[in-house]
């Protein structure tokens, strides 16, 4: 009966030990997933900026309507740089994550 409890005591260890790495592992996968969304959303994010100065671009030249540009302006230079920290957030990621998916 003396050695059943330490046995019993070891097991438990192990399986808590087992579990933590299982948890630890499942993080890390999410970690490197979300790390992989953001330099989707940094990409994303750029074509739409571009799309919308393009849109600016032609609507003022060719249809020739009056657009209030300082305020268009003012919200594609603040989208500009939520992007810039978005791009340096997904670059501060480092490859061996991204490249474990």
């Amino acid at each position: 009966m003396l050695h059943a409890r330490p046995a019993a005591a070891s097991r438990k260890v192990i399986l808590s030990i087992l579990k933590f790495e299982v948890k630890f592992t499942a993080m890390h996968r999410i970690t490197s997933i979300g790390c992989v969304n953001l330099g989707h959303l940094f990409w994303l994010r750029s074509l739409a900026i571009i799309g919308q100065l393009v849109t600016i671009a032609v609507v003022q030249a060719f249809y020739g309507a009056h657009l209030p540009l300082a305020a268009m302006l003012t919200i594609i230079v603040l989208e500009v740089l939520f992007n810039a920290l978005n791009g340096y957030a997904s670059h501060a990621c480092s490859p061996k994550r991204t490249l474990n998916c």
